[in-house]
């Protein structure tokens, strides 16, 4: 018998082929069962884009809560900001910056402890099923990822920023 590479050749048509070659032994050439571990993987392929989604969703509020609380909360300096010669555009770009401290500190955390434990959980899950480990994360996802972060920062700081801007310093300081 030739042999042969595996690049190329039609899976059904070798089995068929190598059941004629071996029907005169009386053995039978059946195709392999696919791994009960590997099936429950196909289950779930839908399942890490919505998990990446949802905390997608729950980053993006959590930043906007941070900042609409800061407004809140820090009306008394953005006053005081304000009788001292911050601009209106001036508080805006204060928001703006604390949006991306924000996201820049989520990220710096976020990304190497998501990379650490999904290559690990990825990892064990690899050995324990009949699969080849590919690292799923690329340098391009990672650029992209952290500008898309800062820049929906920067979105979401854009109406406290107008809050802040439109605060009176007068009728905020008179309650002292």
């Amino acid at each position: 018998m030739q042999s042969t590479s595996c690049r190329g050749i039609n899976p059904r048509e070798a089995i068929d082929a190598l059941s004629a070659d071996v029907s005169g032994n009386g053995n039978t050439v059946t195709p392999p069962e696919t791994p009960p571990e590997l099936l429950n993987l196909s289950n779930i392929t839908t399942l890490p884009a919505l998990l990446g989604a949802f905390l997608a969703l729950l980053g993006i509020a959590a930043v906007g809560h941070v900042l609409h609380a800061s407004v809140r909360r820090r009306s008394r300096d953005f006053a005081v900001y304000r009788t001292l010669g911050v601009t209106r555009r001036g508080s805006r770009a204060i928001l703006n910056a604390h949006g991306s401290t924000v996201a820049l500190f989520g990220l710096v955390i976020g990304v190497p402890a998501g990379l650490i434990a999904g290559r690990y959980a990825w990892k064990s899950i690899a050995a324990t099923v009949p699969l080849r480990f590919v690292t799923p994360v690329t340098l391009t996802s990672a650029i992209v990822l952290v500008s898309a972060a800062i820049v929906v920062a920067n979105i979401l700081a854009v109406f406290p920023g107008r809050r802040a801007a439109r605060l009176k310093p007068a009728e905020v300081l008179r309650s002292e």
